[in-house]
């Protein structure tokens, strides 16, 4: 007999396997440590953070020195009513816990839903939006070798008091 929960309620656990191999059980929750909550991350990753969209969600994201990746939700207004607005982050956050597994660590998310969407959300669309957002954004924010060695050579060299 199969149970009255969606397949998304009942998926707590993946396997992680490599060829033949089952390599580990990854568990599939959202703990509180994974939620954005201060309006001091969120001004920071506003602030800080690199952008990238596409036709369902708008993401924002920084660095953080933490060992997980987090996620803020903004949903405005715009969105509908609170019933609209309440689905949209309902979406997302299942999108975030499903995927997150395969997402780097240390990145601070803010979700917007774009609000020119105009139907209803869809939960796979979601889902993979934010999963092509996040590596996206992942790529920009990764710290390339050239840029390192060249603020450690900039380190390295003598302040000159004259400018001309």
């Amino acid at each position: 007999m199969d149970s009255p929960l969606p397949m998304s309620r009942r998926l707590r656990f993946v396997d992680v396997e490599f060829g033949d191999e089952k390599l580990m059980t990854k568990k599939l929750t959202f703990p509180k440590s994974t939620h954005i909550r201060s309006r001091l991350d969120f001004a920071r990753v506003y602030e800080q953070g690199s952008r990238v969209s596409d036709a369902v969600l708008l993401l924002t994201a920084a660095r953080n020195d933490e060992p997980q990746t987090r996620i803020g939700l903004s949903v405005s207004k715009r969105c509908g009513n609170a019933v609209h607005r309440n689905r949209w982050k309902r979406l997302i956050r299942e999108a975030f816990r499903l995927t997150r597994a395969e997402m780097p660590s240390g990145l601070d998310l803010v979700v917007q839903p774009r609000s020119g969407t105009g139907t209803e959300p869809d939960a796979l669309a979601v889902r993979r939006s934010l999963a092509s957002l996040v590596k996206r954004v992942a790529k920009r924010l990764a710290p390339t070798d050239n840029h390192q060695a060249t603020a450690e050579q900039n380190l390295d060299q003598p302040l000159s008091s004259d400018r001309s």
